[in-house]
């Protein structure tokens, strides 16, 4: 285009495009000077629908930043993501080159692969170099695990009923409705913890901190913001960051509020997100750097989680404890001691 040689051009139905330009590592400073002069040059094309992204196998939070402040896209695609991508597809093929690269990759970008035993965790990381098979073995034989499945069919009952409220109600969603909702979700369900029953709300923060104020907010701003939730034809990352910001932000309502919902209402295809869950996933993906709450990281997250919950037999139910409990640190070394 424009006699200049483009990675990727896709062009939608009402014939605008999207140029992507792909970086096979972490996107750099230098990346972003090059998409600028793309802009400046596509834009004098007269042709004001064009769209430029860019992507790469990381991009750090400052990079994050300056690409935002350009009004620029990006997507960062793990090499642990095209690993699980090109697994799902059995391209053996393709996988065997790739692995090739992904390990003259980790070598140029010094990143060393932390290695976990049976004896000891030696770093926060769980580098996805270890046996991750082993660990979830371990995980899912262990005794939090199995105390853990006590309350699973409850938790699904509860969550189908919550649904059945939002869904039953939709467009006419009352303080009442979502009070019931937010007390099914949140139940303090009783289970065995280090042979003691123990009880307690299960999402505890993430509601207690949100639904106070949601139930003051005006009922036809709360209608509103569900009717965004849950319309098609906004992405689910743009969803996120319209439903954080005026005019449509209720007060406090925060990301992980935002992709419980999203969750109850499509539970196989979205997880719940928040800064305990990155942090597990985190620990098997070490690519997922620190939690942002943006839209474009849920994305990421939840591509990842998906697959990750499908590889090991997990089901959606259980994924917000996988990652906040199953998979934390002190939890993991316990595993594998």
């Amino acid at each position: 285009m424009f006699g200049r040689r483009m990675d990727l051009l896709f062009e939608d139905r009402f014939k605008r495009k999207l140029i992507i330009e792909l970086e096979a590592g972490p996107i750099k400073d230098e990346h972003i000077g090059q998409i600028i002069s793309y802009q400046e040059m596509l834009l004098s094309a007269d042709d004001p629908t064009i769209r430029i992204m860019l992507v790469g196998t990381r991009v750090p939070p400052t990079i994050k930043r300056s690409l935002d402040h350009y009004g620029i896209a990006w997507r960062e695609i793990s090499h642990s993501g095209l690993k699980s991508f090109l697994m799902e597809k059995k391209d053996d093929e393709l996988l065997l080159l790739f692995e090739e690269e992904f390990v003259i990759s980790r070598k140029q970008e010094d990143m060393r692969p932390v290695t976990i035993s049976k004896s000891v965790i030696s770093s926060n990381s769980i580098s996805t170099e270890f046996n991750t098979d082993e660990l979830i073995a371990l995980l899912k034989s262990s005794e939090l695990y199995i105390n853990f499945h006590v309350i699973i069919n409850r938790k699904k009952k509860n969550e189908d009923e919550a649904l059945n409220i939002l869904v039953e109600n939709s467009g006419f969603l009352t303080r009442q409705h979502l009070g019931k909702v937010f007390k099914l979700i949140d139940e303090a369900y009783p289970y065995i913890h280090n042979g003691k029953p123990v009880k307690g709300p299960w999402f505890g923060r993430l509601i207690k901190l949100n639904a106070p104020y949601i139930l003051k907010e005006n009922e036809e701003d709360i209608n509103k913001w569900f009717q965004i939730l849950t319309d098609s034809k906004i992405s689910v990352d743009s969803k996120i960051n319209i439903l954080k910001k005026p005019p449509f932000k209720l007060n406090k309502v925060d990301t992980g509020f935002i992709t419980l919902m999203l969750y109850l209402f499509n539970r196989p295809d979205y997880l719940i997100w928040f800064g305990a869950q990155h942090k597990g996933l985190g620990r098997l993906f070490p690519e997922l750097g620190n939690y942002s709450g943006n839209g474009a990281q849920y994305l990421i997250f939840n591509d990842l989680a998906i697959k990750f919950m499908k590889q090991y037999g997990f089901e959606p139910e259980e994924m917000d404890w996988i990652f906040s409990t199953g998979l934390a640190e002190k939890n993991t070394k316990n595993y594998v001691r």
